[in-house]
């Protein structure tokens, strides 16, 4: 879920909306203009156009020329708080949050009394990931003005970020005490009671939000996570759905779509649906596991077999991959390749009950009775369920 709705309107000061979309070439030079007209103006009024001019940029997309009007600005006039946060906030634009935060203590510095500066520095320290500063900053605006949204729900964003679910969900309903009609705060509210377990009672948060705004994707696909939570898989399904017909390039939708059609054993369904996933985002080791999975339960092992070399590519210390893989090795009747993957996964973390009973099937298909033996009993160590279906290997 996005953070925006944290933050504040950030920027301070009017932009002269008649400046359409002029460019910043055409805005500077009115400015000097007005400068070699010989007007007599003070360094202060020279640094409010300047901002003014930095608005209009920022309105029309172009940080980065915003930025040095701010900067303008600034040199006229380096004590405005203003114009500092103005500056932090088109910074945050192009993503440099370590240097707006630099910008917005400054500003605190100078105003510590404006509410707004807390919560757009607390923004900024959220997305470096300083979370537990970010919800010192949030409170410190709360102090300031107590019925401030943003706030509360910038604080119930970073407590989350903590796993402070309890502290979230209380932030969450401050939040909708001030506005009910928050519908971010009702799906973080959901995400909080779902961590804690609360299934039934964040389906009912995002429903909320599904009642605000039906066309809000992230409430529907949240709400499909928790249902998948407590095995409704097919009401999962129709919010998974509803999500992909509003948002449908949302990957971890059509993945987790897939996921219950495989529970369902709609396994044909299942593998079109990873492969859309894969389609938007083939990064995600995940997707490419879920996918040979579902293929090797159709028995489609050489499938299989490249979608878990596609996972390990990916993440090379996947080990539910390279178990899967030396098991349909082990299914194509490649046991010396499936020992060696077993070994591979055992030399990472040799705790893996799997991979030892995997080996030691492998080692019986070889005629390596010893180490096939030593292999199982190694696996009834770590895992005493591996004891009853595993006696013909001894």
């Amino acid at each position: 879920m996005s953070s925006e709705e944290a933050k504040e309107t950030s920027f301070k000061g009017n932009a002269d909306e008649s400046s359409g979309e002029a460019s910043f070439e055409e805005v500077a030079y009115v400015l000097d203009d007005s400068e070699n007209a010989g007007e007599d103006v003070s360094e202060e009024e020279v640094a409010a156009e300047w901002n003014g001019y930095g608005l209009d940029l920022v309105k029309m997309g172009k940080y980065r020329e915003a930025i040095v009007a701010f900067d303008n600005a600034i040199k006229l006039d380096p004590k405005n708080f203003c114009l500092l946060n103005n500056k932090a906030a088109a910074l945050e634009g192009i993503g440099k949050y370590e240097e707006a935060l630099k910008l917005y203590e400054k500003a605190v510095e100078i105003f510590p009394e404006d509410p707004d500066l807390w919560n757009n520095m607390a923004f900024s320290l959220s997305q470096v990931g300083k979370y537990d500063k970010a919800v010192v900053a949030y409170e410190k605006a709360l102090k300031l003005r107590p019925d401030y949204p943003n706030a509360w729900y910038g604080k119930a964003l970073n407590l989350n970020q903590m796993g402070a679910y309890e502290k979230a969900v209380e932030a969450f309903e401050k939040v909708l005490e001030e506005d009910s009609n928050y519908k971010e705060a009702w799906v973080g509210k959901g995400i909080a009671l779902a961590q804690l377990g609360m299934y039934d009672e964040a389906v009912i948060a995002y429903d909320r939000a599904i009642e605000l705004d039906p066309g809000f994707s992230e409430a529907w696909y949240y709400k499909g996570v928790d249902l998948d939570s407590i095995g409704s898989y097919r009401q999962a399904m129709k919010a998974y759905e509803k999500a992909l017909e509003l948002d449908p390039l949302n990957d971890d939708a059509w993945n987790n779509l897939g996921i219950d059609l495989e529970n369902l054993e709609e396994y044909e369904k299942a593998v079109e649906t990873f492969e859309k996933s894969i389609e938007i985002n083939p990064t995600n080791a995940d997707v490419w596991y879920n996918k040979g999975f579902t293929l090797s339960q159709m028995q489609k092992f050489e499938e299989a077999l490249e979608a878990f070399k596609k996972a390990l590519e990916l993440n090379p210390e996947y080990f539910d991959a390279y178990s899967s893989l030396g098991f349909v090795l082990a299914q194509l009747k490649r046991f010396e390749e499936a020992v060696e993957i077993y070994d591979n996964v055992l030399k990472i973390n040799p705790e893996i009950a799997d991979a030892w009973f995997g080996k030691a099937v492998c080692l019986s298909f070889l005629d390596r009775g010893d180490e096939a033996d030593a292999a199982f009993r190694k696996a009834v160590e770590l895992d005493p369920r591996y004891a009853g279906i595993g006696e013909n290997i001894q």
